[in-house]
Order: C-alpha cells, then sequence, then structure tokens
C-alpha cells in the first residue's frame, strides 16, 4: 500500500491523499496518527481512516512526515462509526476528529522564529523593533509568537519578521510538540543499606545534630517497619515533620533515603469491596427476562417504566449478565453531575474498573481514559452522549438512560447529531444490544416499538409499593376571582395549608418553575419600552440578587435602569415570573423554614450539586425550588408534596414538541414524590396550578402513556411532524442580514431548480426562532421529508448546494449549521 487517506483535525468533508515513504509503509496502520503537511507549511496530526495503491490523478501528493503510533489509537470499527455518522448527519470527518479526540492527542506545529547562526548583521539598518528582536533570539535562539508577543506589540510583529528575513538572520520553522504527559507523584523510602537495624542506628548517630533530618529519617524508617510497601509521598513526609526540601535533599545526598516516582491516575474511581444487585421485584424479574429473551431477535430494545418503576435495577442486571472479560458496557445519561444516585449504584458492581466521561474533564483526563480503554482496562463507562465516540475495544451493551432527555441531541453543541439515533446505528453497525430506558419515551422510539422495529417491554408497576400518586388541577382563573392568591406568583390558599400540612408531618415538599432569574423583563410602563439585548434578538431578564438584566444567550449583562432610557420615567415595572421571584416570596411565606434554591445560577460553584444533593439527603431543607434539573437524578424518601406553580409557562413556546416536553418533565417532576416507604399508607401529593385545566395534557397524566402516544400520534399526523416526516434544520448565521437572507434564498433555490428536490419539501427560508444572537443574524431551512423517501438524495442535495454556495466569494464568510432529524 504507497498511499493513505487521511483524516485532518479540520471542518473539511471527505479525507486527503498522502504518499508512504518506503520506510513508514510496515508502521502505517489504519487508526494510527501521523504527522502530515497541509496548507503551506503548516503540519497537523492526521489519522489514517484507509490504505490504497490508486495512485490519484491530476495531482501529485504529499509525503506523511512521519508516523506517531506503533499500536493505532483509533479501532476500525470506531472509524467505521465516524464514517455512517458523518454521513448521516452530515459533519465533516474532521469536525468527529477535531471534537471527540482529545486536544493533546492532536499534535499541532508551532511557528517558531529562529536566528541563523552564522548570520553577521554587519552594515545593515535596523529599526528598534527589529534590533530588539533580533536581541532576543540571540540570547533565546528560538523563540515562537507568543514569546514575542511579550516584549513586542503585536502591530510590529510581522513586519520585522520579514525584515529580518529578508536580511537572511533569521528563518521560520515548524515544530512539534507533543501536549500530554504522565502525571506522576514523587515517593521517598529508605535506602536498602539503611533499612536493616544496625545501619539505621549508625544513620541517627549521624544525624545526631541535623534534628530534621532525623525526624524525617525516623519517621520513614517507623512507617517502613510497620508497612514494608507502604511508603511517604514526598510532599506528606514534609508536612507531616514541618521540614524544608533542603533537608530532605541532604538527607538524598547523603544515600541514606532516597526519591522516586510513580505514575498517578489523574482521575479517581471507587476501590472498594464489589457489592451484589439489590433483589428484584417478581416485576421486575420478569422484565429482566424478556428482555434477556429478546437479545437473540432484537439489537434494539426500548423500556417503558413508570417512576419508581426500578429502571436502575434493571441496569445493573443486564450490565452484570452482558459486560464479558474482553469487552465493556456503556450507560449513557444525560448530564453526569445531575446522576450522582445512579453512579453509586454502579461503581460497586465494577470497583476499580469504572470511569465517568463528560465536558468537565479536563484534556489529560480525556487521554486518560482514552488510554485505559485502548488498554482494555476499563469494564464500565458513564458517561454524555459523546462517550459514543471512544475507543471502545468491544462494547458488549448499550443502555440509555432517560431516553427521552433532550440533551441527547443538544443543539447547543459544537457537534450536531442525535445520540440515540447514533446508539441505534452502533447497535446495528457492531451487533450490539441497546437498551433505552424511560418513563416518558420518545414519541418516534415509541412508534418504532409499537411498528415492530424494536422491542418494546412495560413496567407499569412501581418498586415499592403505596398508595397512588394524587394528581390535583388547580384553576387559576376561579382563584384570582376569588381572591384566593397569597402571593404574585400564584401560590393559593389551599396550596399554602397542603404545605403547612407536608411541613408539620417532617416532610420535605418540591416546587418547579422552569424560569431562571427575577423576571423575564423590565418594562416601562409609561413608553412601553423594554430592554433587549445589544447583541441578541430577546429580552434581557431581570437577576434581583446581582441587580442586572443579563441576556441568557451570549451573556451580556447590564444594570437595571432606574429610569427609562428612553423616556425618562420612573415608571419602571418587571413582568413574568422567575424562579427567584418565586423563592422570596416561599421565604415570606415560610420565614421559619429552610429552603433550597437549584438553577444554573444559584449552583455555578464547583460541586454546589453535590452539596445541594446531601443537604436534600440529611433533610437540613425543607423546601427545594429548582428549575428542570430537580426533575432528573433525585430519589428521596420524603418528598411528599410537589407543586408547579405556574405550569402553562412549560408549554408556551415555539416547539411543536412542546406539549410531549411538558409532558415528560411534569412526570418526571411526579416521579420524585412519594418514593419512600412510609408513603405505603398515604398518598403524596402533586399540586398543578394552570390557567388552562381542560388541556388534555393535565389529563393525560391520569392515564395510560400508551393513551397519551396515541393523542400526540394523532397530532402529529395531522401537520406532518415526525414520525410521519424527517425534519433538516439548516441554519444560515452572519452579521449582514441582507447578505444572510440572499444567501438563504440562493441556497434553497439551488436545492430546488439545481438538485430536484420538491419545493413543497422545503421550507423556508425564514427568520429562526430567534433571529439574531451575539450580534449574528440567523436564517432557516427547513427540509420536511415525508415517510419513506430516500434520506440518501436529500443529503447529496444538500452537501451539492453547500458546495456550490462556498464557490460564490460573497457568501463564503456565510457559517452553516445543519440539524439532521430536529
Amino acid at each position: 500500500m504507497e498511499y493513505a487517506e487521511i483524516i485532518l483535525p479540520l471542518p473539511l468533508q471527505g479525507t486527503f491523499s498522502y504518499y508512504i515513504p518506503l520506510e513508514y509503509r510496515e508502521q502505517c496502520r489504519i487508526g494510527s496518527r501521523v504527522l502530515v503537511p497541509f496548507g503551506g507549511k503548516k503540519i497537523y496530526t492526521g489519522i489514517v481512516f484507509s490504505l490504497h495503491s490508486r495512485t490519484p490523478e491530476n495531482y501529485k501528493p504529499k509525503e506523511i512526515i512521519s508516523v506517531l503510533d506503533v499500536t493505532p489509537i483509533i479501532p476500525e470499527n470506531l472509524l467505521q462509526i465516524w464514517s455512517v455518522v458523518s454521513q448521516y448527519f452530515i459533519i465533516p470527518l474532521g469536525d468527529l476528529y477535531r471534537q471527540t479526540v482529545p486536544g493533546s492527542l492532536k499534535l499541532q506545529s508551532e511557528t517558531y522564529i529562529s536566528f541563523l547562526s552564522d548570520a553577521v548583521p554587519e552594515n545593515i539598518d535596523l529599526t528598534e523593533q527589529e534590533k530588539l528582536l533580533l536581541s532576543a533570539l540571540q540570547v533565546r535562539q528560538s523563540l515562537n509568537l507568543v514569546d514575542i508577543e511579550k516584549f513586542l506589540p503585536r502591530k510590529w510583529i510581522i513586519p520585522s519578521i520579514d525584515q529580518l528575513i529578508g536580511y537572511k538572520l533569521i528563518k521560520i520553522e515548524e515544530k512539534i510538540a507533543e501536549k500530554y504527559s504522565i502525571k506522576e507523584v514523587k515517593y521517598v523510602r529508605l535506602s536498602d543499606v539503611f533499612t536493616q537495624t544496625e545501619q539505621a542506628q549508625r544513620a541517627i548517630q549521624i544525624l545526631n545534630k541535623a534534628k530534621k533530618q532525623k525526624e524525617i529519617f525516623l519517621k520513614i524508617y517507623e512507617k517502613q517497619v510497620e508497612t514494608p510497601n507502604e511508603f511517604y509521598k514526598k510532599a506528606e513526609i514534609l508536612g507531616i515533620t514541618g521540614s524544608s526540601n533542603a533537608q530532605l535533599r541532604s538527607l538524598v545526598e547523603k544515600n541514606i533515603i532516597e526519591e522516586f516516582s510513580l505514575e498517578k491516575d489523574r482521575l479517581s474511581s471507587y476501590t472498594g469491596e464489589k457489592q451484589d444487585i439489590p433483589e428484584l421485584s417478581l416485576e421486575q424479574m420478569k422484565c429482566v427476562e424478556d428482555i434477556l429473551t429478546n437479545w437473540e431477535n432484537e439489537r434494539i430494545q426500548i423500556l417503558q417504566a413508570v417512576p419508581g418503576a426500578g429502571k436502575t435495577h434493571i441496569y445493573l442486571e443486564q450490565l452484570t449478565q452482558k459486560i464479558t472479560d474482553e469487552g465493556t458496557g456503556i450507560l449513557l445519561v444525560p448530564e453526569i453531575s445531575l446522576n450522582k444516585q445512579l453512579v453509586q449504584r454502579l461503581e460497586v458492581l465494577f470497583p476499580g474498573s469504572v470511569a465517568f466521561f463528560h465536558n468537565r474533564l479536563t484534556d489529560f483526563e480525556r487521554v486518560e481514559i482514552w488510554r485505559k480503554l485502548i488498554a482494555n482496562k476499563i469494564r464500565l463507562l458513564i458517561g454524555t452522549r459523546n462517550s459514543l465516540f471512544l475507543p471502545f475495544k468491544k462494547i458488549d451493551i448499550i443502555i440509555i438512560d432517560e431516553s427521552h432527555d433532550t440533551q441527547y441531541k443538544s443543539e447547543a453543541s459544537t457537534l450536531a447529531f442525535d445520540g440515540i439515533q447514533t446508539a441505534k446505528m452502533i447497535s446495528k453497525l457492531s451487533n450490539v444490544p441497546t437498551l433505552l430506558g424511560s418513563a416518558t419515551t420518545r414519541v418516534e422510539d415509541f412508534y418504532s416499538a409499537v411498528n415492530k422495529k424494536d422491542n418494546l417491554i412495560l413496567l407499569n408497576e412501581s418498586f415499592i409499593k403505596h398508595q397512588p400518586l394524587i394528581i390535583e388541577t388547580v384553576d387559576l382563573k376561579n382563584q384570582i376571582n376569588q381572591k384566593n392568591l397569597l402571593s404574585e406568583t400564584l401560590i393559593i390558599d389551599s396550596t399554602k395549608l397542603e404545605m403547612e400540612k407536608v411541613l408539620g408531618e417532617g416532610n420535605q415538599i418540591m416546587l418547579l418553575h422552569n424560569r431562571r432569574g427575577y423576571a423575564s423583563l423590565v418594562e416601562c410602563l409609561a413608553c412601553g419600552y423594554v430592554a433587549f439585548c445589544s447583541n441578541c434578538d430577546v429580552v434581557m431578564t431581570y437577576h434581583k440578587t446581582t441587580n442586572e438584566l443579563k441576556c441568557h444567550y451570549c451573556g451580556q449583562k447590564a444594570s437595571k435602569p432606574i429610569r427609562c432610557p428612553k423616556c425618562t420615567s420612573e415608571s419602571l415595572s418587571t413582568r413574568g415570573i422567575g424562579i427567584e421571584q418565586v423563592y422570596e416570596e416561599l421565604q415570606s411565606i415560610f420565614p421559619s423554614e429552610t429552603i433550597l434554591r437549584m438553577d444554573a445560577d444559584s449552583l455555578k460553584r464547583k460541586n454546589a450539586y453535590e452539596d445541594a444533593y446531601d443537604k436534600i439527603k440529611n433533610k437540613e431543607v425543607k423546601i427545594i425550588l429548582g428549575t428542570q434539573m430537580i426533575t432528573k437524578g433525585l430519589d428521596f424518601p420524603d418528598i411528599a408534596l410537589g407543586i408547579i406553580p405556574r405550569a402553562d409557562s412549560l408549554v408556551h413556546f415555539q416547539d411543536f414538541r412542546a406539549e410531549e416536553k411538558a409532558y415528560q418533565l411534569i412526570t418526571q417532576f411526579a416521579g420524585r414524590l412519594g418514593r419512600g416507604s412510609a408513603f405505603g399508607t398515604h398518598s403524596a401529593k402533586l399540586i398543578i396550578q394552570t390557567y388552562s385545566p381542560e388541556k388534555y395534557l393535565y389529563q393525560a397524566l391520569h392515564k395510560p402513556y400508551e393513551e397519551w402516544f396515541e393523542y400526540l400520534l394523532e397530532d402529529r399526523k395531522k401537520y406532518e411532524y415526525p414520525p410521519y416526516t424527517s425534519i433538516i434544520k439548516i441554519i444560515f448565521k452572519h452579521r449582514k442580514q441582507d447578505k444572510i437572507q440572499r444567501a438563504a434564498q440562493f441556497f434553497a433555490n439551488t436545492m430546488i431548480l439545481d438538485e430536484g428536490l420538491p419545493a413543497e419539501w422545503v421550507l423556508g427560508p425564514a427568520p429562526a426562532a430567534v433571529s439574531r444572537i451575539n450580534l449574528q443574524y440567523m436564517e432557516q431551512i427547513l427540509i420536511k421529508i415525508p415517510q419513506g423517501k430516500s434520506h440518501k438524495k436529500v443529503r447529496a442535495c444538500i452537501l451539492a448546494a453547500q458546495k456550490v454556495l462556498q464557490e460564490v466569494t460573497s457568501y463564503k464568510s456565510i457559517s452553516l449549521q445543519i440539524f439532521v432529524n430536529i
């Protein structure tokens, strides 16, 4: 094989052909990293995608500079997954490589300026800036651009370099540096000779006049006598004895003690005793048997379980049954920090071989997980959706918890892919059993199961036997007419009485209000002025705790105005109720109770969520108020009452899935209530306050999920929404509104006229739901593909239109984002 197709860490479609020099042909393997030149003198770390002997036509390929890996770091099965995902979600292979492989494994050249040692700068009229740069290079020999910026203003750097190159005094070169380094910890131990009693006594005599050195020696000697295989860390012994580094170094120089280093994992994990799976109920045992029986015929199974049915127990059983010595299980969760209890339960099943992968890890920590997977040292990986792109040697099972969660297909992420769909692809590609678990399965997934494409398992019985949850829907219109409101947040008299009763019994209360800040907007009552973000087409939210207006899209902040900026009136009023306002009014209604607020603004510091979790667990708080984060992962026995003060805010937003998401959120919230055995004799309660109690959404909460599914299906069919169609959304971004409108229209016309997409499939272009974010205008095109029609042709049309758009010089600055199956 003389040629290699290389994936580069750049947002470019496809691969690039390179010639393999003779000396590298045995080393060059699929999945290995190679250094290759690209774009002039720049050097990148590429991944070998394939090998072949076909000589490229019309151009002479460049040569591979070096092969970095003896053992490939990307398994061939992962490259196959990349290829399928790239085609399906229209994501460049380079983007998948760039966004999923840790940065420290992607070596990239840095530009260095070097002094030519034989150069003689005589009779040359240099500027002050050139002299300064040359002097620095004569001292340091070689500097990168970052170093030069420290002493030379940026505007002079390039002109000075150009001149000195012209004078043949300096040269430019590209250097490659390995970023990742193993973490090592320094330890100390006695030199072999001084572990013997007689020699130890001699050491004490030698050190009689050096008290600190003697103290260090005695401490180390004592530890090694008691536990010969355990040693002090260098920092630890200095701390215990209050000694200095110089005193310790003196002992090393006298050959009485020696220093040594051991490699240390950056990631800690549970290493205690393995624990057994909790005993299953009869209903759970039947569920497990059904799943195991169906693995032979169905690679994808959907577990629809009522809240409190014990999905975690099912997961534990499946993981222990399926994971082999050579393989690994994957458990996907929407957000690791919100699943503390689940993580704790799983760690004890595979002590010492569980790893966690999420966006809060440092790059070096990601590299360590990557290397452990290649070495097959991980049995269970718990992670967010990007975990699917890790280098597993063999996947035994994929379990997706809370499979309905929108985090699995977040449009806010750099990579626009659906984690659920990707898991299904991997399942089919690698014949991997995949289980999707939820109490509120996505309509598309349930539809797939009902139509026998996937297997459906129902678990309709709660694990803890107790009275059914009471759901009470309160009509706020009537309450306002009867003047039963206690506060602006619409907490009514009867709700307060229920809260007092629960608190009197020593139980906890949870309130859901999914709106950040204190108020949705600040408005002038005199002229109607509303404060908009100057970067985005959105109203700024008022946060009373900091007395600021904040944009939740770009992060811009501004002080709350005292007078109206438009008419100078002081008649400024807040509109819309945020979680801060609910919290403030709960404090006024229950001044003697401990109230905990849980939202993105109140839990900013590290470990804040874990601290809040412990406070709830230890009953240090009686009332918990939160946004949607409290609907995930909390499993406490004493929450007897749940309240949604303004349920309508969960439904009123632009999304054909608004009702489905509201149902999921309310059902998940209801699942937090009455989970303790104490509720065996009486029921927990959920109070939903709404202006529209007649909505079918609230009636469906009392009915089986299947009836809710049929209702949604009828609505989707009427308006041709998924699962009866597939929708691809294309977003165009640019700072100039007129340019982006022209570009989007040009793109739509190209797809219809040149590429032959039916015009009725293409909706738009039109402004996006939020038409400007961070000074960039946004237009969107929706492509609705009817059920049974070819997706392959549509993707080809999009790529062709994208290529045509990029060939128009004035449109090259337009940025495109493509979301498949929104």
